[in-house]
């Protein structure tokens, strides 16, 4: 027997039976398949995530592998701290983080790792997190023409996540 391709659904008891003029014979066997890990993102994070100051922020990935893979989140390069307003799960078929009261400094670059035996996959997407910018430096008059001024700030140390306009 040849499966080409096999995939996971495959799995199962196969059985195998002959006959002739003389009789019946059977044999049974367990597949049990293995594969590398596998990580799909949903289509939503390849633009990257908005969320808001405070907000709770739950990302959801799925998983594929045999033996189930280990999961692992990390932010920027580093460990996902574990506990607090961080709660990492995983099952067979999912990993997920809930980050809650999202704070400026839970943006950046989250990255999920997936092994087992066989291998490992990794995926990454960035998340921002909005709050109110920062105020602007100190007005400055640049120009007095009549009764005219004209003011120019500098930009605030923080713009909050999102592009300040005029």
């Amino acid at each position: 027997l040849i499966i080409h391709q096999a995939a996971l659904s495959d799995e199962g008891e196969i059985k195998c039976s002959a006959t002739n003029r003389v009789g019946y014979a059977v044999t049974r066997a367990k597949l049990t398949l293995e594969a590398p890990p596998s990580i799909r993102l949903p289509r939503q994070y390849e633009e990257g995530l908005l969320f808001e100051k405070d907000e709770v922020i739950r990302l959801k990935v799925s998983v594929a592998g045999r033996p189930v893979p280990v999961v692992t989140w990390l932010l920027n390069g580093e460990p996902v701290p574990g506990g607090g307003r961080y709660e990492a799960s995983h099952s067979e078929r999912y990993a997920t983080l809930r980050v809650g009261e999202a704070r400026r400094e839970d943006r950046g670059e989250y990255q999920v790792r997936a092994a087992n035996r066989l291998g490992e996959d990794v995926a990454s997407f960035l998340v921002t997190v909005a709050d109110r910018p920062m105020p602007p430096g100190r007005a400055k008059v640049v120009m007095t023409l009549g009764r005219s001024v004209t003011l120019s700030w500098t930009t605030p140390e923080d713009d909050g996540g999102c592009k300040i306009g005029n």
